[in-house]
C-alpha cells in the first residue's frame, strides 16, 4: 500500500474515533438528566410528604381549616393569618412546580392538579389580596397564570385591613 492510503486509512479511523466519543457523551448527558429529572421528582415528592406532614400536625392550622369551611365569617386574625401563611408556603411549591412544568421535568396533569389546587386559593379569606400585594415576590409568567387561573373568581372580603 502506499502512503496516501494509509493517510485516508488514519483519517478514516480518527473520524469513527471522534464520532464514537461524541456519541459516549451524548449518551453520558442524557444519563445525567436522566439522574438529575429522578432527583428532582424524588424531592418533589419528599416535600409533599413533609409539608402534608407538617400541615397536618399543626392543630391550629386544621383548625382554621375547618373553620374556613364551617363559617369563614367567624375566622379569628390569628387563623386568617395562619391560612395565609400556610397558603403562602403551597403557593411556593407551586411556582417551583410550574418552573419544572415549563422546563418539562413535570408532565401536564400535574399542572391541571395544581391549577384546581391554585383556584382554591381565592376561598381564603385576604389571600388573592395579599397575593397581588406581593407581586414583586413572584415570577412574572407564574403572577400572570394565577391571576388568569382567578380570573373573575368571587373572592372573599377582608375582614382585616391591617393583614396586608
Amino acid at each position: 500500500m502506499k502512503l496516501p492510503t494509509y493517510q485516508f486509512a488514519a483519517q478514516m479511523a480518527a473520524a469513527f474515533a471522534v464520532c464514537a466519543s461524541l456519541a459516549l457523551v451524548a449518551y453520558e448527558l442524557k444519563l445525567s438528566r436522566d439522574l438529575g429529572m429522578a432527583t428532582l421528582l424524588q424531592e418533589t415528592a419528599a416535600n409533599k410528604m413533609q409539608y402534608g406532614a407538617a400541615t397536618n400536625q399543626d392543630d391550629a392550622l386544621v383548625e382554621a381549616y375547618f373553620q374556613l369551611r364551617e363559617d369563614p365569617s367567624q375566622l379569628t386574625k390569628r387563623q386568617l393569618q395562619r391560612l395565609q401563611w400556610d397558603s403562602n408556603s403551597w403557593m411556593e411549591q407551586a411556582q417551583a412546580k410550574y418552573i419544572q412544568v415549563e422546563l418539562g421535568v413535570l408532565d401536564n396533569i400535574e399542572w391541571n392538579h395544581l391549577k384546581l389546587a391554585i383556584h382554591s386559593y381565592t376561598e381564603v379569606p385576604c389571600y388573592a389580596e395579599y397575593f397581588k400585594g406581593s407581586m414583586d415576590r413572584w415570577r412574572s409568567d407564574f403572577k400572570a397564570v394565577v391571576l388568569n387561573i382567578w380570573g373573575d373568581a368571587p373572592t372573599p372580603e377582608c375582614p382585616y385591613d391591617d393583614l396586608m
